[in-house]
């Protein structure tokens, strides 16, 4: 295999041997590729010592971009693509369609731009950009800033302290673990803050605010907006209690979960540190759940605030709404609602959520959780704890959590990533984006077309029987393509991989590998990979 290594890093030879200069006066060059797809370099990330190898594989031009040591700009087509980085500070610019977008370690700028993507920042303090239209962005560990833009966007800040940024339109947005602080932006947001000592600002639109653990900071901004208390959302001192800033009666609604009433409640005005302030105390456990500044007590009358006994009129059967369980050994919320969207929110030890409708969101949020999302396209966000996530069988976006995990995606498109701990993932039989974790797991991609990124430690992934592109990471992998033309990357520990009995085009990685393939195989025991884009 003859390879073109480029030690001048003001040219560029293509597969034809023709050069195209790379000069300083512009920000991005083009540079045509065999497929006549453009990709762009920025030439103030290039250093002397980098260098950039083109293998020329024609079999794999037509799918795959490779580039290698440091670089660390690169800038899509305008295909969908999914662009996987390894170790390092990648800069990667989605460009337009539907992207799928994986930082890995190291401190990445990413943009989605266009398209309906999905960006998960992996290790490493993150800043993640959307882009336009409806995107599914994924912090993961460390402090990352995220940036939904335009767009239905679902924002999850994994762990770390991050600054979450919704943009236009109506975003979902958890902080979950770590002190975040999170703004929805334009339109009708819905703000989790997790764990922690939050920070939460609705802005412009009618927003729902759950600060959830810690003591966090609500702002609800222009709209009507609602302000979520329950059981264990405060504490047992006056300092544990969530602080609602800018409540205006008549226009805003404190929203009682977790089967918290008003009739338990104790709303009284407080003395010494805390007059001219309201303060809302379950009166039974004693527990302190926000402190309102510049009210005065006798204005929270009962028809500001909803629970399970509100009155006709008030929405909390599932009806475009949220509901909430926040006890142990809880069975079920099921949304069944009036209307489509459901968002349920688990929240406490061993919980089984049940979405029944179309367009669910769920969050089991603590440990130990049974999730079931229903037969229509559903958002499902595990634990830190372990679960069981069940998709249904219309397209879902699931997003395991930061421990061991059981996902079914069921039969239908599925983006499924596992989190930061051991999981096991079935895809289903229809196309599905997998992206397993940072720990040992166990992916079956099903029998249908699927995107399988292993992670960086040791996986074992079944492709199934139709064509499939499989990442398998940084650590020790068992690759098994299925019996349909494959791509498949081994990462840069020794691997053993078997393509099946078709053709399939197999990069093996730094370190010597164990490769049977079909009736044609390419194994490359040299790192080709650094980012690799894949044309879909």
């Amino acid at each position: 295999m003859e390879t073109t290594k480029i030690s001048n890093l003001n040219e560029i030879i293509t597969t034809n041997g023709s050069l195209f200069a790379l000069t300083t006066d512009n920000y991005l060059v083009d540079v045509a590729v065999a497929n006549e797809e453009q990709l762009g370099y920025s030439s103030q990330t290039f250093k002397e010592q980098h260098k950039l190898d083109i293998a020329e594989l024609q079999s794999l031009f037509e799918e795959a971009y490779y580039l290698t040591d440091d670089i660390e700009f690169i800038a899509g087509g305008d295909k969908r693509e999914m662009i996987l980085a390894l170790d390092g500070n990648d800069v990667i610019l989605g460009r337009g369609e539907n992207d799928f977008i994986n930082g890995n370690q190291g401190t990445d700028l990413l943009n989605g731009n266009q398209g309906n993507d999905t960006i998960h920042g992996g290790q490493g303090n993150d800043v993640i950009w959307g882009g336009k239209d409806n995107d599914l962005l994924l912090g993961d560990k460390d402090e990352d800033t995220i940036f939904g833009d335009l767009g239905d966007d679902e924002i999850y800040g994994g762990d770390g302290s991050d600054l979450l940024f919704g943009g236009g339109e109506n975003d979902v947005i958890n902080g979950n673990l770590g002190d975040d602080t999170i703004s929805g932006g334009l339109g009708n947001d819905m703000l989790f803050g997790g764990q922690n000592n939050d920070i939460l600002i609705g802005n412009d639109g009618s927003d729902t605010l759950f600060g959830d653990k810690g003591s966090d900071t609500l702002f609800g901004g222009q709209g009507s907006d609602r302000f979520v208390l329950g059981r264990g959302t405060g504490g047992s001192r006056e300092a544990d209690a969530d602080w609602i800033f800018d409540f205006h009666p008549g226009q805003d609604y404190i929203q009682l979960t977790d089967g918290l009433t008003y009739n338990e409640l104790k709303i009284y005005n407080g003395t010494g540190r805390y007059q001219g302030y309201t303060i809302i105390q379950n009166a039974f456990s004693g527990e302190y759940l926000a402190i309102i500044p510049e009210l005065d007590s006798s204005e929270f009358q009962r028809q500001y605030f909803i629970d399970n006994n509100s009155p006709p009129g008030s929405d909390l059967t599932g009806s475009n709404g949220s509901i909430g369980i926040h006890h142990p050994n809880d069975n079920l919320i099921n949304g069944g609602g009036n209307n489509p969207t459901d968002t349920l929110d688990g929240n406490n030890p061993t919980d089984t959520l049940d979405g029944n409708n179309p367009t669910d969101t769920l969050d089991g949020n603590n440990p130990t959780d049974t999730i079931s999302g229903s037969d229509n396209t559903d958002t499902i966000s595990g634990s830190d704890t372990t679960d069981t996530i069940f998709g249904g069988d219309t397209t879902d976006t699931i997003f395991g959590g930061d421990t061991t995990d059981t996902i079914f995606g069921g039969d239908t498109t599925d983006t499924i990533s596992g989190g930061d701990t051991t999981d096991t993932i079935s895809g289903g039989d229809t196309t599905d984006t997998i992206s397993g974790s940072d720990t040992t797991d166990t992916i079956s991609g099903g029998d249908t077309t699927d995107t399988i990124s292993g992670g960086d430690t040791t996986d074992t992934i079944s492709g199934g029987d139709t064509t499939d592109t499989i990442s398998g990471g940084d650590t020790t992998d068992t690759i098994f393509g299925g019996d349909t033309t494959d791509t498949i990357f081994g990462g840069d520990t020794t691997d053993t991989i078997s393509g099946g009995d078709t053709t399939d085009t197999i990069s093996g990685g730094d370190t010597t590998d164990t490769v049977s393939g079909g009736a044609k195989v390419l194994n490359v025991n040299k790192k080709v990979v650094k980012i690799a884009i894949i044309m879909l």
